[in-house]
């Protein structure tokens, strides 16, 4: 993951962090890992 600083486009566009593909697959399956990811913490901050 790269991360973005606060000066960049990406972060002006609201990215906060990049990742580096091999391919459009590759790139598919990490964006429905995170997508799971980030709701399985929603999940834990709506618990609280």
């Amino acid at each position: 993951m790269i991360v973005t600083t606060a000066d960049s486009e990406a972060k002006k566009n609201g990215g906060d962090g990049l990742f580096a593909v091999c391919s459009e697959e590759c790139g598919e399956k990490m964006q429905t890992t995170l997508a799971k990811e980030i709701d399985t913490f929603k999940s834990f901050s709506a618990a609280d």
